[in-house]
């Protein structure tokens, strides 16, 4: 999940884990930006943009009102991914806070 959407519903950070994301990113998570297929190094993980579609449901209501859960179900927003996206572990490896994320060419890693 973006770091700045969570920010904008939960306000201070020690309210974020609520929200169960993975991994909370500065990050441009828009379709325009990242594609399915398209591969990030996490640290030193690789990880694969998937096509699986993330509705943001009824835990973000229960977690941080309703108010949040309207602003992601809007349809001009969903292109940018508010609640997050799913992606696939293509390489395991060593992730801590902090670390880089970094769009690389798929053919590097296969």
């Amino acid at each position: 999940m973006n770091s700045r959407c969570i920010r904008a519903i939960a306000g201070d950070e020690e309210n974020w884990p609520q929200a169960g994301d993975n991994f909370l990113v500065d990050l441009d998570l828009s379709e325009a930006n990242l594609q399915a297929g398209d591969q990030l190094t996490v640290g030193t993980a690789i990880i694969e943009i998937t096509d699986v579609d993330h509705a943001s449901g009824g835990k973000i209501t229960q977690r941080y009102g309703r108010a949040a859960y309207q602003l992601m179900e809007r349809p001009e927003l969903r292109a940018h991914r508010l609640r997050s996206l799913f992606a696939r572990v293509v390489m395991d490896g060593f992730v801590q806070k902090r670390d880089s994320i970094l769009k690389c060419q798929p053919q590097l890693w296969e």
